[in-house]
Formats: structure tokens, C-alpha cells, sequence
């Protein structure tokens, strides 16, 4: 046991009885108490740095609340005494300026104190813009200058105050200010605040008056200008003595200079006209500030939309062909028309019903489905008694009609019964069941399978009446066999008679040239006077518009159009809508105006062919609609007029679409003052139409009545012949009221003349004289509108940038520009 150290004293006190093993232990003992201590400082040292951190956070914090609360503190002090300052500057300001005054008052001197330097604000700027009088027209004191440039197109101003010195040229006035403001220097004038243009070679502090504002106007060059201002007119007039100016008026002055009459003068010669321009209407330059480029993309796009749907449905030159009309010549449509009685329909049936089975209209087109071969009757009813004596003997043997009571019995004809039913000896129907339907025709039916129709005479009858359909999808020889042996029976039992009303065929052909389906209806009107009416209705369609992949880009066509009324709802009527408000004050007129009427069917008419084409013709299959028809007659009419309706929607929106986008050929000022000058020209004739209407419609009832009733004069005798005898009249044709023949002469009593001499003064007077010559009128009036209000010079200079703004956004022309600036700064320094 003391051999491995175990009971050994290791303390240091007694180190002389270890041994070598021992030492070691201890020393290994101590190195790690040293390692122990040492992770403990090191623990410690970054517990203080942590401290020491949260410490100085707040130490910071709490420095940062003193000082916010020591400015709090010293925020009304601080307040009080800026107002106090800023009340001692304008008391000391408003003081140099009394004195100012004072001095100009008391003692008038023509040398004005300068301002003080030391002084800023508002009123050294006022001091500044403001050019004191002085003598012999020196400013030495005029340091600054108010140049003022008005935006194209619209009244905001833009405002640049220019320091200037007395050697501060115009030219260089002119060229630093359309640098500051992106122009080209070279396109612009400078004119005083009074309107006086001022050359580039003059100094800035000679071109004030004593006493006027210094404050220029950066405008536009007008190259050809030929209008003078008053200003120019004034300083250029003939100076006599030492009165200075002489006591002429401008436009002696005007013509003793050579430069003629003016616009305004030519307008005041005219009286009363020249209150036509001064109607409260936009301007040509605010006219043109609604006619934004997008918005003709806009319409546009709409008619291209439209003329990509027309040209995809055409063919080239020789693949087309006039579907309609060419089946017409194939099917002798003019036969059709030239019937006159029943029994001469029964003929032409007879003679035309091959046509529907064989070439060459089945090569070219396919017969779907049933035909339906139909008659309405009325009933017979007692005639009535004779108003004149001839005896009952005129009315023996004959049936009248009574046309309010139509036949509804069950049994037609009891032959046609026999011969429907009859079975011969082959153990084969007699009349021949092959493509026949199962409705027999002597049998009252209304299935409500055929819509309803319209005759020439426009009365429309309902799906009733007597009919035979025929399968044409069947063998052809065997349903002609059919429809021959019914023919003969129909004419040998009277299927057709006087009491026959409405005889119509209905057919449905495929035409897979053109992938349509066209609806024919053949009707025949009997009615009791005897002269047949004929009409033939042939209308194509298509139960689905969304099946193949050329229709489905005239669907993507569609949602186009549909985002195009979306804009012109929501950005182009609220735009001129607010336009109209800030020149009328009545922003809702526009929506009864002619180009509000046109915005508002654009969108409209865009709706209901976007809902009609897509909606209604796009959510059954071709298949399912037509299944039905293989199995049973099915009348396609109705499905064919609103596939005709479509189009006709899509008519619609191209004729307002164009009268839109007439609007903006006013672009043009001469366009634009022609197109005000025919509106208010139209609206003035619309109105003296009418009332010209009205007065010849006054003149006819009063020479009907005076002459006519009283005098029985055979040029007035009726509505008719007095309307022609007012006419004649208003083409100055009088000899028939004032030269009759000799018989008439003999028959009119002498008042007759008198009062056809007052009713011709008064009909001249009223007719003649004044609506003809306020016809004249208006329209000269117009003319002088125009040639008064017409300037030939260009009102704007359509430069690049010009061209850029109007077609580009603001935000995207803002950024461009910013690049484009860019580049050249660098393409500079580069090159420096």
C-alpha cells in the first residue's frame, strides 16, 4: 500500500517523503486546477463585455430621452423666439420699404434705392422681379428676372426665376432657359409680359419700361406669323411733336404702317356675327388634348379585330362562291314566285321535288334531316245576304270562308285516309312508307316543332296545320316513289282547296364547302282575294362557333374586342366626360352627343356579340344539336335568325366605330373648324327642315280646305292632288291657280282669286322667301365662320419631341428622355 503513493501526504508543506510517481500526481492535479481557473476567468471576462454592452446600450438610450426631453423643453422658447426674428425682419423690411416710398414721394427722385444685399425672402425676390424706374432707362439694379413657359396642350405654367447682370443678352436668356426646360432654343421667342417680341441681341435690363414687371414669356416661333400684337401696334404708330404719339386710332395707325385689316377687325365689321366665335367651346390646342394616341390604338385595334373576323370567313379568288344565290338557281327560285292558285302548287311541288334528290344540288350539298310539307285551312261558314237586290240566285252553289276560324277538325278527308292506310297485295303500304314521317296529313297537328314564320304579307303564323314530312337522308329513288304516289293522292282527294291559307316547305341542307347549315322555308300565301304571295326564306348558321381551331382564334378575336369597350367604359367616356365639364359645367351631355351616342353602342354592340357569339353559340356541340334531326323533323329558323341577328350587331358596331374614328381627322385645324362649322350648320338645318315640313303640311290641308271644300277647284280636291299642287307651287309653277281655261274661268266667282292671291303671297312669304333664304344664310354664315376662324399657320410644331410626348405615356417619356440624356452626357465625356 505504499508503494503506489495512495497514503501519502500531498500537501506542500512536506514535499520530502514523495516519491517520483507521486509529484507527478500532484503536478497533473495542479495543471488541471490551473486549466479549471483559467475557463473560469475567461467566463467571467465575457460576462463583463456583455454587461458592459447592456450597459452603454442604455447609457445611450437614457442620453437620447434627455436630450429629446431637453429639446421638448426648449421647443416654446425656440418657437417664440423664431416669430420674434421672423417679426423683426418684416418690420425692418417693411420699414426700408416706407422709406422707399416715402423718398419717392417727398422728393420724386429718379434714382431709387438699391435693395439690400443683405436681405432674403420674399421680399429681396420681389424687390428683384420688380424693375424700378429709372433715368435715361438704366436698371443696374435688376438682378433677377420671372420667365414663364406654358406646356403644350394644356394651361399649366412653369415658372424659372433667371439671375441676371448688364451683360445678360436675351439670346442667352432664351437658350439657358430652354436648356433648363428640355427645348430646342432655336424654336422659341421671348415676348414681355405687354406682348412685345425682343430681339436676341438686346440686353435683359433694357427691355422694361420704367415701372413694368420683369417677367418674360417663352413661346412658341411662329415662322409665318402675320398677326400683330396691340402692344407693336402701339410702339410702331407715327410720332408727331412733343406730344409723342398721335391721336389716331390703332387702325389708322395700322394702315398708315402698311399692315392691313386684321382677323379681329374683319370680325368687328361684322355686327352681331362676331359673337359666333365666342360661343363657349374648346379650342383647337384643348381639342387636341383629348385626343390621345392610345385611344386610337384603341379603336383601331377594334375595326382590325373586326376586318380579321370578315377576311377569315372569305375565300380567295376562285374557291368562293355565292352559297345562297347559287341554290337558288339550282332549286328555279323563280318558279316559286310565279305560282298563283293551290293547285298550281301542287304542280310546281311535283315538278320541283326531284330537285332536292339529285344532282347537282346533292353533289355540292347534303339534305339533313326531314322535310316538312305544310297547309293551314280555314273554316266554311254561310255567305251572307246580298246588300244589293240580285236575287239569292248569285250565291247558289258557293261556300264562303270564314278566315277568323281556322280548320282544327280531326279527319281532313276521308279518301286521303283510305290511301294513307291501304295496304295492297305485295303486303305495301299504298302510299309508300319509305322516307315518310310519321304524321299523316289528314290529321289537324301542332307539334310545336316549327317556329314561327312570316309571310309577305307580314302576318306571322304558329307551327299548326296539316303536314307529311319526308326523311330526304333515305334512299333518294325510293322517298321521290313516295312523294309522286302523295302528290296524285293529294291532288285526286283535295288536299288543297279554297279554304287553304298557308301552304310553306322546310327543309335543312349541310354545305360542307363552308361547314354551314342553311335553314330554306318556302311559303305560300292563299289569301281570299286570289293572288298568291310567295316568299322564301333562306338563312345559314352555325349551332357552334368553338369546335375547330380556326373558330377558336375568332373566339381569341372576341375576348380582344371585349377588352377594347372595356377601355372606351372605363378610360375613354370618364376622359371626355370631365373634358366637357371643364368647358360646359354638364359633363352628361357628352352621353347624348354623337360621339357619346357612338362610345356607348361600341360597347354595347361589343357585350352582346361577345355574349352572343361566345355564349349563345358555343355551349352545345354541333352533334347534340343536330342529333334530333336525323330521327324527326326539327325546324333550325330560329337558330338561323339569331346567328343573323349576330351579324347584324356586328354591322352595327362598325358603322359607329367608323363614325368614332371620324372623330379624329379633327387633328387637323382645318378639319376641326369644318367639322364645328357642319355641326352647328347641321343642327340649324335639321330644325328648319322640320319646320319646313311643317309648314308644307299646314299649306296642303288649308289649300284642300279653301279651295278644294269651298271652291271644289280640281287641282285641291284631295290630300294627294294638293300636296302635288303645293309643290308645283314651291317650284314657282302658278298658272294653274291664276290661268284656268276658259270653262273655269267662267265657273271661279271673283273671291276665288282673291283668296288665291293672298294664300300665294302668304305661301312665298313664308315658304319661298324665308326658309330659302335662311338657307342662304346659315350656310353663308358658316362659310364666314370658317374663313374668319382660320388660321393657316401651324399651331404646333409636330417636331420629334412633340411627337414622343403625344404618343407616349408621361412616365415613359419622362424615363427615356432621362436615359437618352444620360448617354449623351457620357458619349460627351468620352469624347472629351
Amino acid at each position: 500500500m505504499e508503494q503506489d503513493g495512495s497514503d501519502v501526504d500531498l500537501s506542500d508543506d512536506d514535499l520530502d517523503p514523495l516519491t517520483a510517481e507521486q509529484c507527478r500526481t500532484k503536478l497533473l492535479l495542479l495543471l488541471e486546477e490551473r486549466k479549471r481557473k483559467n475557463r473560469l476567468e475567461e467566463r467571467l471576462v465575457l460576462k463583463m463585455r456583455n454587461l458592459n454592452d447592456q450597459l452603454a446600450e442604455k447609457r445611450d438610450q437614457v442620453e437620447g430621452l434627455q436630450r429629446t426631453l431637453e429639446t421638448e423643453q426648449a421647443k416654446v422658447e425656440n418657437e417664440v423666439r423664431t416669430r420674434r426674428a421672423e417679426r423683426q425682419k418684416r418690420l425692418s423690411e417693411m420699414d426700408v420699404r416706407i422709406r422707399q416710398y416715402l423718398t419717392e414721394v417727398l422728393f420724386r427722385s429718379k434714382q431709387q434705392p438699391k435693395a439690400l444685399a443683405n436681405k432674403e425672402g420674399g421680399a429681396e425676390q420681389d424687390q428683384q422681379l420688380a424693375k424700378p424706374a429709372s433715368a435715361g432707362g438704366s436698371s443696374a439694379n435688376l438682378s433677377m428676372i420671372l420667365v414663364s413657359y406654358f406646356k403644350p396642350g394644356t394651361s399649366e405654367r412653369c415658372d424659372l426665376r433667371y439671375r441676371v447682370n448688364e451683360t445678360t443678352s436675351v439670346r442667352q436668356l432664351r437658350y439657358d432657359s430652354c436648356k433648363y426646360w428640355q427645348l430646342d432654343g432655336d424654336e422659341f421667342v421671348v415676348r414681355t409680359s405687354v406682348g412685345s417680341k425682343v430681339q436676341g441681341d438686346m440686353m435683359v435690363h433694357e427691355i422694361f419700361k420704367d415701372g413694368e414687371i420683369a417677367q418674360v414669356f417663352l413661346l412658341p416661333r411662329i415662322m409665318n406669323n402675320t398677326v400683330v400684337s396691340e402692344a407693336e401696334k402701339k410702339s410702331i404708330l407715327p410720332k408727331t411733336g412733343k406730344l409723342g404719339r398721335k391721336s389716331a386710332s390703332l387702325e389708322e395707325g395700322a394702315m398708315l404702317a402698311g399692315i392691313g385689316a386684321t382677323g379681329e377687325q374683319e370680325l368687328r365689321k361684322c355686327g352681331g356675327g362676331s359673337l359666333m366665335v365666342k360661343i363657349a367651346e374648346l379650342k383647337p390646342s384643348e381639342y387636341l388634348a383629348r385626343i390621345r394616341f392610345r385611344d386610337i390604338l384603341v379603336y383601331l385595334l377594334l375595326a382590325l379585330m373586326w376586318a380579321w373576323l370578315w377576311l377569315s370567313n372569305q375565300r380567295w379568288p376562285g374557291q368562293s362562291f355565292a352559297i345562297v344565290e347559287d341554290m337558288a338557281r339550282v332549286l328555279v327560285h323563280d318558279d316559286f314566285y310565279q305560282i298563283n292558285s293551290t293547285a298550281q302548287a301542287l304542280v310546281w311541288w311535283q315538278r320541283s321535288y326531284s330537285r332536292f334528290l339529285s344532282p347537282p344540288f346533292t353533289q355540292y350539298n347534303l339534305p339533313f334531316g326531314f322535310l316538312r310539307l305544310r297547309q293551314q285551312k280555314v273554316q266554311y261558314t254561310t255567305c251572307p245576304s246580298p246588300i244589293l237586290s240580285l236575287g239569292e240566285a248569285l250565291l247558289a252553289g258557293r261556300n264562303c270562308t270564314d278566315d277568323s276560324a281556322p280548320e282544327t277538325s280531326g279527319m281532313l278527308s276521308e279518301g286521303l285516309y283510305a290511301y294513307w292506310n291501304h295496304v295492297d297485295s305485295h303486303g305495301r303500304i299504298k302510299g309508300g312508307n319509305y322516307g315518310r314521317g310519321p304524321t299523316p296529313p289528314y290529321m289537324y297537328t301542332s307539334d310545336g316543332k316549327l317556329y314561327t314564320l312570316q309571310g309577305s304579307s307580314g302576318e306571322s303564323f304558329d307551327s299548326s296545320g296539316y303536314l307529311v314530312d319526308y326523311n330526304l337522308m333515305e334512299d333518294a329513288p325510293l322517298v321521290a316513289t313516295s312523294i309522286e304516289q302523295d302528290i296524285l293522292a293529294f291532288h285526286q282527294n283535295n288536299w288543297l282547296d279554297a279554304r287553304t291559307r298557308l301552304i310553306t316547305w322546310s327543309v335543312t341542307v349541310y354545305n360542307p364547302h363552308y361547314d354551314l347549315f342553311l335553314s330554306l322555308d318556302y311559303i305560300l300565301e292563299t289569301p281570299p282575294g286570289g293572288q298568291a304571295l310567295a316568299r322564301i326564306q333562306v338563312m345559314p348558321f352555325r349551332p357552334n362557333n368553338r369546335e375547330t381551331d380556326q373558330e377558336n382564334m375568332e373566339a381569341a378575336t372576341f375576348h380582344i374586342r371585349l377588352l377594347c369597350a372595356l377601355y372606351v367604359l372605363f378610360s375613354v367616356i370618364p376622359m371626355e366626360v370631365a373634358a366637357r365639364e371643364r368647358v360646359y359645367k354638364a359633363g352628361g351631355k357628352y352621353l347624348i352627343t354623337l360621339m357619346g351616342i357612338a362610345d356607348q353602342m361600341i360597347v354595347l354592340t361589343t357585350f352582346v356579340a361577345y355574349f352572343w357569339q361566345l355564349v349563345l353559340f358555343g355551349q352545345d356541340a354541333t352533334v347534340d344539336v343536330m342529333r334530333d334531326g336525323k330521327t324527326q323533323f326539327q325546324h333550325f329558323a330560329q337558330d338561323a335568325e339569331r346567328y343573323r341577328v349576330a351579324f347584324e350587331v356586328d354591322g352595327l358596331l362598325v358603322i359607329f366605330l367608323m363614325v368614332r374614328l371620324s372623330r379624329y381627322l379633327a387633328i387637323s385645324r382645318r378639319i376641326y373648324l369644318l367639322w364645328k362649322a357642319l355641326d352647328r350648320l347641321a343642327r340649324r338645318f335639321f330644325y328648319l327642315m322640320a319646320v319646313n315640313v311643317m309648314l308644307l303640311i299646314f299649306w296642303t290641308f288649308l289649300g284642300n280646305t279653301l279651295f278644294g271644300r269651298m271652291y271644289n277647284d280640281e287641282h285641291w280636291h284631295s290630300i294627294r292632288i294638293s300636296l302635288i299642287s303645293v309643290f308645283r307651287l314651291y317650284r314657282g309653277d302658278g298658272r294653274f291657280l291664276w290661268m284656268p281655261d276658259l270653262r273655269q274661268s267662267l265657273q271661279r266667282d271673283t273671291s276665288f282669286y282673291v283668296a288665291a292671291s293672298c294664300y300665294a303671297v302668304c305661301f312665298y312669304g313664308s315658304l319661298v322667301l324665308l326658309l330659302q333664304k335662311t338657307f342662304v344664310a346659315l350656310a353663308i354664315e358658316s362659310f364666314a365662320l370658317i374663313k374668319l376662324s382660320y388660321d393657316p399657320r401651324s399651331q404646333a410644331n409636330w417636331n420629334r419631341e412633340r411627337i414622343f410626348r403625344w404618343v407616349l405615356p408621361d412616365l415613359v417619356y419622362n424615363m427615356g428622355a432621362t436615359l437618352v440624356e444620360r448617354l449623351e452626357q457620357k458619349l460627351s465625356q468620352d469624347k472629351t
